[in-house]
């Protein structure tokens, strides 16, 4: 009391100074005592011990970032600390006056946190509000969009406010609304879910179109196991939102659940995890028990265990956490995140065989959690202190989360306090130079990649992945090349993962190869549009006009899968005489299995097919599928696995009459036929971005001299316009010697001209 007396009289060494005292005799510290500290060495402008207290602060109270989130951000980035500790001394000078109903005072106040600090979301919400209800209409706007614009999750709740001020209508029953809302909010946090009910109907009924209220108004229900409410509340949100919360279809999806209905719910979580992919995580053990026809009301139940244990842990209850990730995984054995949760408090406790039990199952059930916990299972199963693995381990997914909610100051943070309690960490090493490419620190990446290949005997592939990525920014291709190319040597499940996109950016320079690429991964739940958008934008743009050079070309095709198909060519070149004239096949395993000289023993014909390429390998090896040879004509079939591999009908054409480019390149005088990407029953349902694709490849090579398009697809199909069984050998992929026989005896005559 004394710290916060002195600081209410700008007295604020003798505050630090008390405030320190009750630090350090008080083993459980009251908030306010870290935020009145980072305030005051905001005030004396010194950013570490401010960052320091901050921390504290968020530890304890996660909400407080609300406040003081700014604060952190000017710690961190140098920015004016004195303005922003006046913003929020202000912000709360204003607050106090409205308690004290000196309104006019308490606008001021307000208006001042905005004025020392313009972006500070809350100030500007409650100086929007206040301006509201004394009628100030265009201010009112103005704030309240800004707040808006600032923190997104205040949008859906002064969406409606914001439109009657810009528009002059009645919006004395949208604030009344929103205040409703807020008072809502204040209520749950005091535990009184029905009083809360209570202001949530309020504000439905001043404003029905508050979808923020009716989201709430679910989650209320359900606390007070009004399923039935609760499914028709989160039904009307979906109904009126049309940006909604990917909560919502969690939340529906428990509810589901609960009333036994997996039909439901697998629609439901088929929706979250193609809003938000990371939800899988924490949901996925539900629609595991929906597939297995396993028990989904226990498996909800256990998801709901788990919430009831994160929910205190963060307020500081720890032993009803462990018993509810307990219950959790008792509930359902598969769900991987409470094995987690309970794994590590059990490690932290000694409970060695509890502690390996959970840790195994959960990194048996996920791959990354498998790596992030070798170490951590490592000291368990020997006996040793595993405190700093724990806290290694917590310290890493700490930093994933704020990465994944675009905190990467923090991410870094966290990381590097994971890797000091456990060096071994692979993940925490190359998660923090992800990070900090992220923020364009480049020395510091570089320096962080360099720490960790001293220290590891066997570096992870994708820490020279990255590698490659901070080379790209610096435009330092040969160098990015090398490291490519160790990463796949030492891992080519990486180079199968990530190899197409570092040969679109690097041999192929193509953006939107590279794009295509990026998505494919993000697909997979691997976001690197944050990491390499812009870096891969400017280097492509500063090197548009350099074309790759010879030993750039060399190291990718000698990476690549095929390159041992391309080294057989060259030898069956050098022990034959070269093709004079002639026809050349070429493309994927359709082309290589096929028995050109049996079929066309007349003509003179060459087979340069290499099983399970795309387009894309056509084009990286059109000089060795060419090599010393000059065909009449060169027969092209690929496709099927451009596009089992997730490309566009639109992307597949385009790398199709790229391919059909560099064989022109290489053989100018040579006609070339394009076959349609045919039909199969193992990829039936990919057959119509087949067609789609085809269709715009007859387009383009209609344009294109010396170019012809042939589609046999029909002669595969039946009158039930399905696939013909005897075309296809037993994997229902390949063609049959009946299907050759038809396409061959079709072909012919467009050889023979």
């Amino acid at each position: 009391m004394l710290g916060y007396v002195l600081t209410k009289h700008g007295q604020l060494a003798q505050a630090d100074e008390a405030l320190n005292k009750y630090l350090n005799m008080n083993d459980s510290p009251d908030v306010d005592a870290f935020a009145n500290m980072a305030l005051m060495h905001a005030e004396n402008n010194r950013p570490r011990e401010a960052e320091a207290a901050l921390q504290k602060l968020f530890e304890t109270s996660p909400s407080a970032q609300k406040v003081y989130g700014r604060l952190l951000q000017a710690a961190q980035s140098g920015g004016d600390l004195q303005r922003t500790a006046a913003s929020i001394r202000a912000f709360w000078k204003g607050f106090e006056l409205r308690g004290q109903n000196r309104l006019n005072e308490a606008r001021d106040a307000f208006s001042l946190a905005v004025k020392e600090d313009p972006g500070n979301a809350y100030a500007n919400l409650e100086l929007g509000l206040q301006l509201a209800a004394e009628g100030d209409i265009a201010s009112a706007a103005a704030a309240l969009k800004t707040a808006s614009e600032l923190d997104s999750s205040y949008r859906d709740m002064l969406a409606n406010l914001i439109k009657a001020l810009e528009n002059n209508e009645d919006s004395a029953s949208k604030l009344a609304a929103v205040n409703a809302y807020r008072n809502s909010l204040f209520a749950l946090g005091r535990k009184e879910v029905e009083q809360a009910e209570q202001y949530l109907q309020q504000a439905l009924e001043l404003d029905p179109q508050l979808s923020e209220a009716q989201l709430m108004l679910g989650y209320v229900l359900t606390e007070r196991d009004l399923y039935d409410k609760a499914e028709e509340a989160l039904r009307r949100y979906l109904a009126i939102n049309d940006r909604p919360d990917v909560d919502a279809y969690a939340h529906m999806a428990l509810i589901q659940a609960e009333h036994d209905r997996p039909d439901l719910v697998e629609k439901t979580l088929n929706l979250l995890f193609e809003k938000d992919p990371r939800a899988r995580k924490i949901y996925g053990s539900l629609l595991d028990a929906v597939l297995s026809k396993g028990g989904i009301q226990q498996a909800a139940a256990s998801i709901r265990a788990l919430w009831e244990g994160f929910d205190a842990r963060r307020n500081g209850r720890e032993d009803e956490a462990r018993n509810a990730f307990a219950k959790a995984v008792e509930l359902n054995p598969g769900n991987t995140l409470a094995n987690l949760e309970y794994g590590l408090q059990r490690a932290e406790q000694a409970d060695r065989p509890a502690a390996m039990d959970a840790l195994k199952r959960a990194g048996e059930q996920d791959p990354e959690y498998r790596n992030m916990l070798r170490y951590l299972l490592d000291d368990v199963e020997k006996g040793m202190d595993a405190t700093n693995s724990v806290n290694a381990v917590r310290a890493y997914r700490r930093g994933l989360l704020a990465q994944s909610h675009g905190k990467y100051e923090e991410a870094v943070t966290a990381l590097e306090e994971a890797i000091q309690a456990d060096t071994r960490m692979d993940d925490a090493h190359t998660s923090r130079v992800f990070n900090l490419v992220v923020l364009r620190r480049f020395d510091e990446a570089l320096a962080g990649i360099e720490r960790y290949l001293a220290g590891t005997g066997t570096p992870a592939a994708g820490a020279y992945g990255l590698l490659a990525v901070i080379h790209i920014a610096r435009n330092q291709t040969d160098e990015a090349l090398q490291a490519v190319r160790t990463a796949i040597t030492g891992d080519p499940g990486y180079g199968e993962q990530f190899g197409p996109l570092f040969r679109a950016i690097l041999e192929e320079r193509n953006l939107e190869r590279a794009k295509a690429e990026m998505d494919k991964l993000k697909a997979q739940g691997i976001d690197l549009y944050p990491l390499m958008q812009s870096l891969v934008e400017t280097y492509l743009k500063t090197s548009a006009e350099t074309k790759p050079s010879e030993g750039e070309t060399t190291m990718l095709k000698q990476e690549n899968h095929y390159w041992k198909d391309m080294q057989r060519f060259m030898a069956e070149d050098s022990a034959s005489a070269p093709l004079d004239g002639g026809i050349l096949f070429t493309g994927s395993s359709t082309t290589r299995l096929w028995d050109v000289k049996k079929f066309f023993p007349d003509l003179p014909v060459l087979n340069r097919g290499f099983g399970g390429s795309a387009f894309s390998d056509v084009i990286l090896f059109a000089d060795e599928i060419v090599g010393p040879h000059k065909p009449d004509t060169i027969v092209l079939y690929s496709g099927d696995n451009d596009i089992a591999h997730g490309n566009s009908a639109e992307q597949t054409a385009s790398d199709c009459m790229a391919a059909v480019d560099r064989l022109r390149a290489r053989a100018p005088q040579s006609r070339i036929i394009v076959l349609g990407t045919k039909p199969s029953a193992s990829r039936w349902n990919l057959y119509p971005v087949m067609q789609a694709s085809n269709a715009l490849i007859a387009a383009q090579a209609a344009s294109r001299d010396n170019v012809a398009f042939l589609d046999l697809a029909p002669l595969l199909l039946g009158p039930d316009g399905q696939p013909v069984p005897e075309c296809y050998v037993d994997d229902r992929l390949h063609l049959s010697e009946e299907g050759y026989r038809r396409w061959s005896e079709t072909l012919r005559p467009y050889l023979v001209k």
